[in-house]
């Protein structure tokens, strides 16, 4: 099975690896990608029955979007195996209703939680949401430096709408709901016209573990 190169953009550096291109989903498949935010967790597969649908994802990847058959689905996440003789550990089991032509993104934590992703791209804007995982930060806003808060609210396994933007680059920061307190900076990221971006939010406030990963949802479309 080809596996997936992953696109993982850098907060701090606002860089994109490189991706596969889209594969083109049937008239009765969902959309599912996944992303690994266990922090010091292992590499891990990603498995549908015995297929293995994902391969050797590590902390902070996200995997492209690949056409799964739409109903009932159960997820099998397993550690990668160390050698070729043996299977890896299964870690947890991730259930989720699919939908035909609607688009997923599962969050692998301590558990799995499925998010929709309802998005259509804006020329001339960008789009962009923001989902919280971080364990010790219950509720969070997300500000432009210095200034208004952009996405408010933000409770921890919950995200954002969709939200349009001005294209252009902007140094953020994450807050605690309501309060001045800057518990992350995020300067220097660029938004591009027609692209569509989520935010993930995760690790601890409170020992400084505290990062975002921005993923671009459209890559390669």
């Amino acid at each position: 099975m080809r596996k997936p190169i992953v696109l993982l953009v850098l907060a701090l550096l606002g860089s994109a690896l490189a991706q596969d291109p889209l594969a083109p989903p049937g008239p009765n498949d969902a959309l599912v990608r996944f992303v690994h935010l266990v922090p010091d967790g292992p590499r891990i597969d990603v498995s549908v029955g015995d297929q293995k649908i994902f391969e050797e994802l590590s902390y902070k990847d996200t995997a492209a979007y690949l056409p799964v058959a739409a109903g009932e689905v159960t997820f099998g996440v397993s550690q990668v195996a160390q050698g070729s003789s043996q299977p890896g550990a299964k870690l947890l089991e991730a259930k989720a209703r699919l939908e035909k032509g609607k688009r997923y993104t599962i969050v692998v934590l301590g558990s799995a939680q499925v998010f929709d992703d309802p998005f259509k791209a804006l020329p001339g804007q960008a789009l962009v949401r923001v989902i919280q995982v971080s364990a010790d930060t219950p509720v969070m806003d997300v500000a432009a430096k210095g200034g208004p808060v952009l996405f408010k609210g933000i409770a921890s396994g919950k995200g954002s709408e969709y939200t349009p933007v001005r294209a252009m680059t902007y140094d953020l920061e994450v807050r605690p709901a309501g309060k001045n307190e800057v518990v992350l900076s995020l300067p220097g990221i660029s938004l591009q016209a027609g692209r569509v971006y989520t935010v993930f939010v995760a690790g601890n406030a409170a020992d400084k573990t505290l990062e975002a990963v921005f993923a671009e949802d459209n890559y390669g479309e």
